[in-house]
């Protein structure tokens, strides 16, 4: 995660600083302007990262906005006409190991969008673009943040919602 990153970069500049203000003289007169070209820089995360759109993104953009922008921007969609945001995304690489399209009747023909709850793991399973994404929490707007298992029975398992798509 983002989080994990920065604390290791923090640590390694930190340990780089004192390195370098240890040796001052010395790393000051070999100092290099760094070129130009061949230089890339990433884009600003932007609130509008984290919205997400099964339609259009694969798992591998979920998992990497996931990963990239959900602890300043939460992941969210709409469902049932209001925002939900959702954490606690699962790695794609454990997702892959619950086969949910043998778990999910008739799960080619599920739209994007479709949302599945995976009981015996208590996930909530959205299909995205070309296969699965799942997420341990979720937060409704006006809600607090809950558990798939609450979400699912005090909203997806409701025969009213049953055909509800979470949407962009």
């Amino acid at each position: 995660m983002a989080s994990e990153l920065s604390q290791q970069l923090a640590e390694l500049g930190a340990n780089m600083l004192l390195k370098c203000l240890h040796d001052l003289p010395r790393v000051s007169s070999s100092a290099q302007i760094q070129p130009v070209e061949g230089a890339t820089k990433a884009p600003k995360l932007m609130p509008v990262m984290s919205e997400l759109n099964f339609v259009e993104h694969t798992a591998d953009v979920v998992d990497r906005r996931f990963r990239g922008a959900s602890e300043k921007y939460p992941l969210h969609c709409r469902w049932n006409g209001s925002v939900v945001k959702l954490y606690d995304m699962v790695a794609l690489q454990e997702l892959e190991s619950l086969q949910l399209d043998a778990a999910v009747n008739d799960a080619a023909s599920k739209p994007p969008g479709y949302g599945y709850y995976l009981k015996k793991h208590q996930l909530l399973c959205i299909r995205c673009k070309n296969g699965w994404v799942a997420f341990r929490s979720i937060c409704p707007k006006g809600k607090k943040i809950m558990t798939a298992k609450e979400f699912y029975n005090g909203f997806l398992s409701k025969c009213e919602h049953k055909d509800k798509l979470f949407v962009a």
